[in-house]
């Protein structure tokens, strides 16, 4: 059994879990492909150009999103300077703030034990965990849709007269007490949070955010046929929805429309044909490799909410998701999970990070089965399931220690290895001595507290629970920072811009965003880019890159040009004539990028 003592401190236990994994290696890296530098970047610019209306890269509109999530990051910009650990901040911070709202989540589901599980699990998923360290507006979103989701739950656990009430609860209210019961305030209160919350959401990603927010939780309800929480709370969310998205979005809205270069075209780009586009798909979107088949998320979703999707045929024979059990609250909430997935996979754009702003709710089922294992409510599964995350994370946590204390004493790489990666990774062996403490401390308590003899059923749980989260602040601590000799683009980049004179103009042909966004980001110089026509714009007449280049050349706008390598190809044979390579840079591991002078 679990102390009271825990239980009273769960709260505070499951906001340690967060702090400790949503900061662990954030200041240890510099900024990754493939979100991480074009987010950064924007957000500088927007702090060079005073919180604007309109997000910029490279000095041209980006209107794929709202600019709320920038202006957060160009906010931190301002107190912690520019860098990538200023970047990361609003991520973790989100991060920390969408696991805490899984652990209310939880403790409202099955009570504080569940809260905390919840908590841990959340935080211990691999996708969440992933882009917890990344600069990217997604776990702003997260939180925003978690945050609605859990006011949903209120609303849920709180209504009146429930014609679906489980027999045991008093005065028709699902789990709760006459002496808790809530006033009409606080059901306004909820309903003030929905509409803050949906005006947020729709600050940081559009349309999607509202649909996420408050599409999934009726939805999951109408699927369960409680009619009487879907007649009560549809209007009144709808309304503050609705009031949410005008009263927080409509004056961003307007200020697009007056900025300069902007207009009503600008919001016609971000808000409709953005997501008509990613919607319907076509091959402007279908570059970005975004748009696949319905079924898409049926081959990810296991990897999504990995170790713990592990816990699937244990949760279904514990009843955890029994719509008897708990008033069906965690089965509501898995439903969210499902509706959402659901209502992602019709539009043709579809990535696994889109499913990030549903995990918190789906990790409170979990937490609530991994709260009962070892009890008298506990599945046959459990311990088996329990017994399989315990050795996963055990032998991923050995891999990573063998692999550090190998790249550390050993002689000489061999020869397999790619010889620019040897080269790296033989000016790395000094400094993976700390990594090395690092993990083997770790693994040491994570033996200790995994083997220690025969434990009650009641603690595996907690065992599994506690190697998992020394695994995920290993990767994020000990691996990750390792990666960065290969994928950081800062050295790279401040070379490119300092084979460009400070008075000339900077510009690429037809750079990807990766590309637009690390060099400036680094080099605190705005990248300009000459980009190939749309399929549209061939079809009527309109000049190539190449050609545009050719145009800038002659008119002495400029003298130099940066190409990423895979893109010579595009230069032509004319432009390149008159060109004269200066230098081929290494911006990292995988990406060469060339910079060309006019001859004479």
């Amino acid at each position: 059994m679990v102390s009271r003592a825990i239980l009273r401190r769960a709260g505070w236990l499951a906001l340690a879990v967060a702090v400790l994994l949503c900061f662990a290696g954030i200041f240890q890296h510099g900024l990754w492909t493939p979100d991480e530098p074009r987010e950064a970047e924007i957000a500088r610019e927007m702090l060079t150009s005073h919180f604007s209306a309109m997000p910029t890269l490279g000095g041209e509109p980006f209107l794929e999103k709202p600019p709320l999530y920038a202006w957060i990051t160009a906010a931190f910009y301002s107190v912690f300077g520019v860098n990538a650990g200023a970047a990361r901040l609003p991520a973790a911070l989100f991060s920390i703030g969408a696991i805490v709202v899984a652990y209310f989540m939880g403790k409202r589901a099955a009570g504080r034990l569940a809260g905390l599980c919840a908590a841990i699990v959340l935080a211990t998923m691999w996708q969440f965990s992933e882009t917890s360290h990344k600069a990217v507006l997604d776990i702003g979103l997260t939180f925003f849709v978690a945050a609605g989701h859990l006011a949903f739950l209120r609303l849920k656990s709180t209504t009146y007269g429930s014609r679906n009430a489980p027999s045991g609860c008093k005065d028709g209210l699902i789990g709760t007490e006459p002496s808790r019961i809530p006033t009409a305030h606080s059901w306004n209160r909820m309903y003030v949070a929905i509409g803050v919350l949906t005006g947020l959401a729709f600050l940081t990603k559009a349309w999607i955010g509202p649909a996420l927010l408050c599409a999934p939780p009726l939805l999951a309800a109408a699927a369960m046929r409680d009619w009487e929480y879907v007649k009560r709370v549809l209007p009144r969310a709808f309304v503050a929805a609705v009031l949410g998205v005008a009263l927080l979005g409509g004056p961003w809205v307007m200020a697009l429309a007056a900025t300069p270069g902007g207009g009503w075209a600008a919001v016609k780009e971000c808000l409709v044909t953005e997501y008509v586009g990613r919607s319907m798909g076509g091959n402007e979107f279908a570059k970005q490799g975004h748009q696949n088949p319905p079924w898409y998320y049926l081959t990810v979703v296991f990897v999504v909410v990995a170790p713990w999707c592990l816990a699937l045929p244990a949760m279904l024979k514990g009843g955890t998701l029994a719509r008897s059990w708990r008033g069906g609250r965690t089965l509501w909430l898995a439903l969210i999970f499902v509706a959402g997935v659901v209502m992602l996979s019709v539009p043709s754009g579809k990535r696994d990070l889109y499913l990030l702003p549903l995990m918190p709710a789906m990790a409170v089922p979990v937490g609530a089965w991994l709260s009962r294992v070892g009890s008298r409510r506990g599945g046959a599964w459990d311990v088996a399931t329990i017994r399989t995350l315990s050795i996963l994370a055990g032998l991923l946590i050995s891999a990573v220690f063998i692999a550090f204390v190998y790249l550390s004493s050993a002689k000489s790489l061999p020869d397999a290895i790619p010889a620019h990666v040897r080269e790296i990774l033989s000016a790395e062996r000094k400094s993976y001595f700390f990594a090395v403490v690092v993990s083997a401390s770790l693994f040491l308590w994570a033996g200790i507290l995994g083997f220690r003899g025969r434990l009650k059923r009641s603690h595996r749980s907690a065992r599994a629970a506690a190697l998992l989260v020394v695994l995920f602040v290993l990767v994020h601590v000990g691996v990750f920072s390792r990666l960065d000799a290969f994928r950081n683009m800062e050295a790279g980049s401040r070379e490119i811009a300092e084979l460009v004179p400070a008075g000339e103009r900077f510009i690429a042909l037809d750079a990807d965003e990766t590309t637009l966004g690390t060099v400036p980001f680094h080099s605190g110089r705005i990248l300009e880019n000459i980009p190939s026509p749309s399929d549209a714009e061939r079809v009527a007449g309109a000049p190539s890159a190449a050609a545009k280049a050719l145009a800038r050349f002659d008119s002495g706008d400029i003298k130099h040009l940066v190409v990423m390598d895979k893109d010579v190809g595009k230069l032509g044979p004319e432009l390149k004539r008159r060109l004269a390579l200066v230098k081929t840079v290494r911006l990292s591991a995988t990406r060469d990028v060339n910079v060309y002078v006019l001859k004479p």
